[in-house]
């Protein structure tokens, strides 16, 4: 059979959690509840494997900024000893070792199973002499203090802004500006350029959600149905991109990012491109249009999605660590 190995989905959710807690009877923490963090932190990701019968295994994996830590590792009962657990371990350790900063990665094993522990081990992992020391936070199947603590070195509160629009724009438009511009939509786009143009226009607004995704991974975002990508280009050179996002059609439609490599920032582009990118939208008659903005974007990016007719709808504090190098 074909195994594939590809991030969570939703869809993927009773799944995994059916298959943890068979695999690891007795866990003390709810497996759901540790899977629902995992997701919601930028430093950590859960991967699953498929193939034609089924979900096979899963792996969750993690950095501290220094070392990479391997969690729920588990295999379908019927599939062990069919290398489907080897194969999600080396995923696992490529996804880490493209993480700038971690030349190691770490796991833990119960002392008594020396099923797994040889299972590590034949994998390349050595058994440490170090003192394993824990102590627990909240008690077992409670919910942990949130992570990081904000107002922590090395951390970052941001403050995300959803906002919304429930009716197409009016005809009035923003003047165009007095460059050479061309509006390309990319139908095949290539993760080597996806990676250039998000590099470029978000490393001034710490976007990087997307740099932690690895190369399967990315490309089946960026190519899913549904998803366009329209690149701009100003004085022949890609000036920014507009990702819209229609796979949640006939509910709404998402501006998933939108944005200018920073030498074109300032000259009348913006507003030109965003409304662009809003009547883009609208052609695909959505109930409603979506986008969201934070605290680390350019300071003109809310009061310019509120100028062209989105409205606030909900807004929430995250604490993130922070993923720029340290000086």
């Amino acid at each position: 059979m074909t195994l594939r190995i590809s991030a969570f989905q939703p869809a993927d959710r009773d799944d995994v959690v059916a298959l943890w807690h068979s695999t690891f009877p007795g866990y003390a923490d709810d497996p759901a509840v540790q899977l629902g963090h995992a997701l919601a932190t930028a430093s950590s990701a859960v991967f699953v494997a498929r193939d034609a019968a089924g979900l096979a295994g899963t792996a969750m994996v993690g950095s501290d900024g220094i070392r990479g830590w391997l969690h729920y590792v588990a295999v379908a009962a019927e599939r062990r000893g069919t290398g489907i657990g080897r194969a999600l371990v080396a995923h696992a350790e490529a996804w880490l070792a493209a993480r700038q900063g971690v030349t190691k990665v770490n796991l833990q094993v119960r002392g008594d199973n020396e099923a797994v522990i040889g299972f590590y081990r034949r994998l390349g992992y050595m058994q440490e002499d170090r003192a394993s020391l824990g102590k627990r936070l909240a008690p077992p199947g409670g919910e942990p203090p949130p992570a990081p603590t904000r107002g922590m070195p090395g951390s970052l509160d941001v403050v995300i802004t959803h906002l919304e629009m429930t009716a197409p724009p009016g005809p009035a438009h923003p003047p165009a500006p007095a460059l050479k511009l061309a509006l390309l939509k990319v139908d095949a786009m290539t993760v080597a350029y996806y990676r250039f143009l998000y590099a470029e226009i978000g490393r001034d607004w710490v976007w990087h959600e997307r740099r932690l995704l690895g190369d399967d991974e990315l490309a089946a975002e960026v190519s899913a149905p549904g998803v366009e990508i329209h690149v701009l280009h100003a004085e022949g050179q890609p000036a920014g991109y507009v990702e819209l996002d229609f796979r949640r059609l006939p509910e709404e439609a998402e501006l998933k990012f939108f944005g200018l490599v920073p030498r074109f920032i300032g000259r009348g582009i913006g507003p030109w491109l965003l409304d662009w990118a809003i009547r883009e939208a609208w052609r695909h008659d959505p109930r409603r249009l979506v986008v969201n903005t934070c605290t680390l974007d350019h300071p003109k990016a809310l009061p310019l999605y509120q100028r062209l007719g989105f409205r606030p709808y909900r807004q929430e504090t995250k604490t993130i660590l922070d993923p720029r190098p340290l000086p």
